[in-house]
């Protein structure tokens, strides 16, 4: 009787009145399928359900079902290897010490739970151990590790095999490091063969002592920068990338006593080795030959002042050469070691950044785009003003200008074009420059120098004054300024029954003394002065005579027009004669 009212009672607790088989069919149902709007919670419960949980250290820890090992806030302990250790690693042993709640564990029971850490969050701040080693190492199965910035190792000494064998992290963010302290990093990453990149840049490496096989076998990784890396108190540093996929070591700042004996032996893929000045010395690397194929000479090489791809500085025809230069020649700089390329890849040449300022090119020309003068370069400093200044030619009248006149020296090149047009006016006999390629002629006695600047010691001959019929004719070939800022004219003597025909030089511009010899303006009368007469013709080019006038001959005319480099008055007969002074004169 008493059995049966504890029986039913127990019913009536659990099931209302239900038989107890009934119901704990209904809750195991309810439990592990649900309702079907439920069934997705369900699973996600599952894979958040922890399997085990523990300390380690002050760090609270919990493993799910999903493989996400959860780091609380607190302290890592510090570790104490004992003879059954064996280097397991510290955290997935007190995993394992958890998981099969035990204080002693086999290798079997070490490598069950290892398959079911996947990845390690750190959900709070955690201080790393003094003696951090072996913290993350043998968890092999482990892909990510997340929120690892968390950890503080700013009190830690030793970092040995910290995260060895973590065979399939990728991506470990080590940047935060603080390794001031510590002085052993033997096998820190070693078998991180999947690993892509370590960033050990900011690394400090002063107190270090060991860094044997830091990163063997890792053979995902392809460069190593230690850039703030000293290694001065390095004694240890055996194979520290053997059977690594390392193609570039960067150890600008190296200088580890002793001779760092074989730290780069079984580095088979390095390529590229850059090498402080104090490590360039007295060093024992174990460097492989460098390969000779298709693509490599089967040398090592400095860059020097060349690059990567077309290395310029000492060749060494065997790898044990490097770190063995004359310790009695002075090494001040860090080189970099690369091997030799059969097909040199050379950089095309970049031109120097402008700095300095352009000329501004000022040219004078015709209606038919020729020049009436030669250009001229105005020259300055970088900012500084120029200012063009237009001509005055003899016969011509500016009609347009292109180009700035006036602004600053730029690092780019400018031109300013004076375009010009025929002006043959009423009255006179026309001011002004006479343009490249005419004919002048001196009015008063001239001299010819051999430069610019006339002087007693330069001046080549006198002309002397003559009279109208006669003076001294020269082509303009050029112009000149001299030191006092004169116009000169450069040119060719071409009065041919002269001794000083074919002379070249330098005569005044003054118009008191040299003219130009044809009239640029248009007259009313002349008088034929030439003692044989003149002519005139049909044709502006004086072809095609028509009629011969005397000496002292009057002559109406009707307009002046320009002919190449020279002018021709035209008759009230439509007929052409010269327009040379040397023949006819203005009649009063």
């Amino acid at each position: 009787m008493k059995r049966l009212a504890i029986g039913l009672l127990t019913v009536f607790l659990v099931g209302v009145g239900q038989p107890l088989f009934t119901m704990t069919g209904v809750v195991a149902k309810a439990q592990v399928t649900a309702t079907a709007s439920n069934t997705k919670r369900a699973v996600s419960n599952e894979n958040d359900a922890i399997i085990t949980k523990g300390k380690f250290g002050t760090v609270d820890f919990y493993l799910t079902a999903a493989g996400d090992l959860h780091l609380g806030p607190g302290r890592f302990p510090d570790h104490v290897s004992t003879p059954d250790d064996l280097g397991r690693g510290q955290l997935i042993s007190a995993v394992t010490k958890a998981y099969f709640n035990r204080p002693n564990i086999t290798l079997n029971n070490l490598q069950t739970v290892t398959k079911l850490v996947t990845r390690v969050i750190l959900d709070g701040p955690i201080q790393a151990a003094v003696n951090a080693s072996h913290t993350f190492s043998r968890l092999n199965a482990v892909t990510t590790y997340v929120n690892l910035d968390q950890l503080d190792t700013s009190q830690t000494e030793n970092m040995a095999a910290m995260f060895s064998e973590n065979a399939y992290v990728t991506q470990l963010d080590v940047s935060h490091f603080d390794t001031r302290r510590v002085t052993d990093m033997n096998i820190m990453f070693s078998s991180m063969k999947r690993v892509l990149e370590l960033d050990v840049s900011h690394f400090n490496m002063d107190n270090v002592k060991n860094v044997n096989s830091m990163f063997s076998g890792t053979a995902a990784l392809k460069q190593i920068d230690f850039s703030r890396g000293t290694f001065a108190v390095t004694e240890q540093a055996s194979q520290m990338i053997a059977k690594s996929g390392v193609e570039r070591l960067n150890l600008p700042l190296f200088e580890a006593p002793g001779k760092s004996n074989n730290m780069l032996y079984a580095a088979d893929s390095l390529s590229q080795l850059t090498l402080g000045p104090k490590a360039q010395q007295e060093k024992v690397y174990s460097l492989k030959n460098a390969p000779k194929n298709a693509q490599y000479t089967g040398v090592w090489q400095i860059v020097g002042t060349g690059t990567v791809d077309n290395p310029l500085g000492e060749k060494f025809s065997t790898g044990s050469e490097i770190g063995k230069i004359d310790p009695d020649r002075e090494i001040t700089q860090a080189e970099t070691y690369v091997w030799e390329p059969v097909n040199r890849i050379i950089p095309p040449v970049t031109p120097p950044p402008v700095t300095t300022a352009q000329p501004v090119t000022v040219r004078y020309l015709d209606e038919r785009s020729q020049p009436l003068a030669p250009a001229h370069r105005l020259t300055g400093e970088l900012g500084t003003a120029y200012r063009a200044s237009a001509m005055a030619f003899s016969g011509y009248r500016l009609a347009k200008t292109s180009g700035q006149v006036a602004g600053t020296f730029t690092t780019e090149a400018q031109q300013v074009t004076f375009h010009y047009e025929p002006d043959l006016v009423t009255g006179g006999d026309g001011d002004g420059i006479a343009p490249i390629s005419t004919v002048v002629y001196a009015t008063k006695k001239v001299g010819l120098y051999r430069h610019k600047d006339f002087s007693a010691k330069t001046r080549q001959h006198w002309y002397a004054k003559q009279k109208r019929t006669n003076r001294p004719m020269f082509v303009v070939t050029g112009f000149a300024t001299s030191k006092n800022g004169h116009l000169r004219y450069r040119v060719r003597d071409v009065n041919h029954r002269s001794k000083t025909a074919g002379k070249v030089g330098y005569l005044t511009a003054n118009r008191s003394y040299v003219q130009s010899v044809y009239y640029a303006t248009k007259q009313s009368r002349i008088r034929v002065l030439n003692p044989k007469g003149v002519n005139s013709y049909r044709q502006v080019a004086l072809k095609g005579k028509q009629r011969h006038y005397r000496q002292g001959t009057t002559l109406r005319i009707k307009k002046i027009v320009k002919y190449r480099k020279t002018t021709r008055f035209v008759l009230t007969t439509g007929d052409y004669v010269t327009a040379n002074k040397k023949l006819v004169i203005i009649a009063q």
